[in-house]
């Protein structure tokens, strides 16, 4: 998150350095967070299906791929359909890392430790995305410039997400399977209970075929 928050506190102003008005950056930012809130409301589903690891890879490798092409040719030719396509599409990168996490935590947390846990999420969310973020580009940005601190960010949400993942327990996305069996189950008896006994019989035989 410190790497995403990178950029929060002057990309609108090198973009308009760079000759783009205020109303295109206003439409970018808009774009970019409309699918960024798509983003995050479908983690959870996304996560439900595929497991939370699969969909912090996937975010993270939105995000990696985006700003590459974002930072390596759209900026450079300055072509705004390209930096609509490339940042818009980028937004979709930290809602599937982020709340991707956070539905681990939920699922692999004890129930008594669930709310600190969420806690220092929320924690280190804040304090990466938009207060460490535009820190760490404060002291940068006067000895290497506002563009390649731009890459900088990109590599710290490289390494940032890869040692993450990498320390993430394997067992977790056993335990979420298991869940969503034994929910389906639960479901599946819940709805056959109130059905009369010839169909309650037919469907269990078709449930577990």
């Amino acid at each position: 998150m410190m790497g995403d928050g990178v950029e929060s506190g002057y990309l609108a102003h090198f973009l308009h350095g760079e000759g783009i008005s205020p109303e295109k950056i206003a439409l970018l930012f808009t774009v970019y967070g409309a699918l960024a809130a798509m983003g995050a409301r479908y983690s959870g589903a996304l996560s439900d299906v595929w497991g939370p690891r699969l969909v912090m890879w996937i975010g993270l490798l939105a995000w990696t791929v985006f700003q590459a092409i974002f930072l390596g040719f759209s900026l450079p030719t300055h072509s705004f359909p390209a930096m609509l396509v490339s940042y818009g599409l980028r937004g979709f990168g930290y809602p599937l890392f982020a709340y991707g996490f956070l539905v681990l935590i939920t699922s692999a947390t004890p129930a008594k430790r669930l709310g600190s846990a969420v806690g220092w999420f929320w924690f280190a969310f804040s304090a990466g995305l938009p207060t460490l973020g535009s820190l760490f580009a404060s002291l940068v940005i006067p000895y290497v410039g506002q563009y390649v601190t731009f890459w900088c960010a990109l590599a710290m949400v490289i390494g940032g997400g890869v040692v993450a993942l990498s320390g993430l327990p394997r067992r977790t996305r056993l335990s979420l399977r298991r869940a969503r069996w034994k929910t389906r189950r639960a479901v599946h008896f819940s709805l056959a209970s109130q059905l009369p006994g010839k169909n309650r019989r037919r469907r269990s035989v078709v449930w577990f075929a």
